[in-house]
């Protein structure tokens, strides 16, 4: 890989990325499409936002600490309430199998958790699952991942373009 990015989950923007290939072993791995390198990334050579090529993470030592199937509320054209649904809490091994079958799924975010520190992270996977219907706006169903690992390596090999504004 040409590109190398360690421990820089703050220069990266997941607006877009769409997640593939997740596996599990000393850690988790998966791929992305479509992730965006902020300016500040030490890897940006375009120093503009752009489009990283397939892009390749590695969570070090990485497990599964927790997590949820997101809930929503529903309202109709008058802002009345139709329906509601609660966060769904989930254990490790539902999380592990939401991931490893989430190939085309939005990571649409990483944030870090307020325990997260240099050598000791905490992050929050938020994947949407997109609508297998046709021209549905409405949105899939989403969940959020709970990690923790000792490193995030991102590496690719080329850029795509910059990303228009």
């Amino acid at each position: 890989m040409s590109f190398k990015a360690v421990d820089e989950i703050y220069n990266f923007d997941f607006q877009d990325a769409q997640i593939f290939n997740v596996k599990f072993g000393d850690g988790i791995s998966f791929e992305l499409e479509a992730l965006i390198v902020e300016p500040e990334n030490s890897q940006n050579e375009n120093f503009t936002k752009s489009y990283a090529g397939t892009t390749t993470v590695r969570l070090v030592d990485g497990k599964i600490t927790g997590g949820c199937k997101d809930g929503y509320k529903r309202y109709d054209a008058n802002n009345k309430l139709l329906e509601e649904v609660d966060d769904s809490p989930m254990d490790e091994d539902a999380l592990k199998l939401i991931l490893k079958s989430g190939s085309g799924a939005y990571l649409y975010a990483m944030d870090a958790n307020p325990d997260s520190e240099e050598g000791n992270y905490s992050y929050t996977l938020n994947l949407e699952f997109p609508s297998k219907e046709a021209y549905d706006n409405i949105g899939g169903v989403s969940y959020q991942v709970s990690v923790k690992f000792t490193k995030a390596i991102f590496e690719w090999d080329k850029y795509m373009n910059r990303v228009q504004m």
